[in-house]
């Protein structure tokens, strides 16, 4: 795509983003965004149609056009998805961020949202997962659920009270997904453990959208669809 201008929303930082006007795209330009769309769609829960709304609400926000940084990106899921936590939305980057380069290029952001927005089952289980297993090695230990609960619960005027509110809590959450009793929540114990019990899945801290988070997301994108 080349380039072109735009009018940004009045805001990133609150929703809805309304954007006043939208300059077309180039009959290049849409002939570009249909080809890459089809060929991002594939193996995603996408349709051709959603994915060039993607690629566009990517085009208008963005000042590169073709990637989204840190920044811009933690403000997109504050704005229109309610989350807060930082843990939270730094995982959220780098589920997003999979060449780890910083930045968050088109392919990215349709194999993200494909699964932020539409995963089901056990792919939703799988998400929360690796959100939560924060070093990467393919289990949460209690360290790492410590760490979790106590960024995300309210602070208490005395620290020491706080934390050892937070061990014991740590141990509750343990016995109950710890399923092999191995000491550390595997995948497997996870997966089982949300079968039983959905409100597992974002037991550390919501990285899924609710649901009218998603509306307002869709409400969003159907602005760009008089540029496809």
């Amino acid at each position: 795509m080349t380039s072109s201008h735009k009018h940004l929303p009045r805001t990133l930082s609150t929703v809805p983003y309304v954007f006043d006007f939208l300059m077309p795209l180039s009959n290049v330009e849409k002939k570009h965004n249909k080809q890459l769309a089809q060929r991002l769609a594939v193996g995603t829960n996408f349709g051709e149609e959603e994915v060039r709304l993607l690629l566009l609400m990517m085009w208008y926000v963005s000042p590169t056009k073709c990637s989204f940084d840190r920044g811009l990106f933690r403000q997109m899921m504050h704005g229109i998805f309610k989350l807060t936590d930082d843990i939270i939305l730094d995982r959220l980057f780098r589920m997003f961020d999979r060449d780890n380069d910083g930045l968050i290029n088109q392919e990215e952001w349709i194999l993200g949202q494909s699964t932020f927005l539409e995963s089901t089952g056990e792919d939703r289980s799988k998400w929360a997962f690796h959100i939560y297993d924060l070093n990467n090695d393919g289990f949460i230990a209690r360290e790492e659920v410590f760490h979790l609960l106590k960024n995300s619960m309210i602070k208490l005027p005395n620290d020491e009270e706080r934390d050892e509110s937070i061990k014991d809590l740590v141990e509750m959450v343990n016995k109950k997904l710890d399923v092999d009793k191995d000491g550390r929540i595997s995948l497997d114990d996870f997966i089982e453990s949300v079968k039983q019990d959905k409100l597992v899945l974002q037991s550390f801290g919501r990285c899924l959208p609710k649901p009218e988070a998603i509306r307002t997301f869709r409400g969003i994108l159907e602005q760009f669809r008089g540029q496809l």
